[in-house]
């Protein structure tokens, strides 16, 4: 009897729940949240070599500045820093690691404005419109 009358008061209150549950894709969250990593999860968000490019980011980091975490980010599309992603990662003032994401030939007044000539640097690795470089050092 008492179940009966828990049911009945309550019963507005979960029908509530669940539809709000249902509106926001709560389960499908969940489920999503539990299934894959991390990293895959951001570079499904911030993407692998376009928008913030999470991806190439965090692959540059771990591949070729394990130690030396100070780079110079400069994306070609209108997006937040990348820095913000990646909390050990410093701006490299002396812009020894350029890292360059949607990078476009017919936007290279971008880099002039960052006083970057592409001559003193070494191409170290690209991917589809991202692109590495180390200051030549003479």
């Amino acid at each position: 009897m008492k179940k009966i009358f828990f049911l009945k008061k309550n019963l507005l209150y979960l029908l509530y729940i669940l539809i709000f549950a249902s509106i926001t894709s709560f389960f499908t969250n969940i489920y999503s949240i539990s299934i894959r990593k991390y990293d895959e999860r951001l570079i499904r968000i911030y993407g692998f070599c376009d928008g913030v490019s999470y991806g190439f980011i965090k692959k540059i980091t771990e591949k070729y500045l394990k130690k030396d975490q100070n780079i110079y980010i400069i994306n070609f599309e209108t997006f937040p820093p990348s820095y913000g992603l990646f909390p050990k990662i410093k701006i490299d003032d002396e812009i020894n690691n350029l890292v360059l994401l949607n990078y476009s030939k017919n936007k290279i007044n971008i880099l002039r404005s960052h006083n970057v000539d592409l001559k003193n640097y070494k191409m170290i690795y690209s991917e589809d419109k991202c692109y590495f470089y180390k200051k030549i050092i003479k």
